[in-house]
């Protein structure tokens, strides 16, 4: 067991997009780090153009929204 908090060990996240965020929407993107270092990837990449972050695939709904993986 590590005394390491959640949001600070290297993990998967999910990123997804919002309706508006073409040509995008329906896609998601998994990068793997602490929540902040993941985050500050995901906006590297992609600037403020995405919605959420999530702990998981089923937290994000990959499966039940059908969503493609960038």
């Amino acid at each position: 067991m590590t005394d390491t908090p959640p949001s600070e060990e290297s993990r998967p996240w999910i990123f997804t997009f919002g309706y508006g965020h073409a040509p995008y929407r329906n896609c998601f993107v998994r990068i793997t780090g602490t929540f902040e270092g993941a985050r500050d990837e995901m906006v590297r990449r992609f600037g403020q153009r995405w919605s959420m972050q999530y702990e998981s695939e089923e937290a994000a709904g990959v499966g039940r929204f059908n969503l493609t993986e960038l």
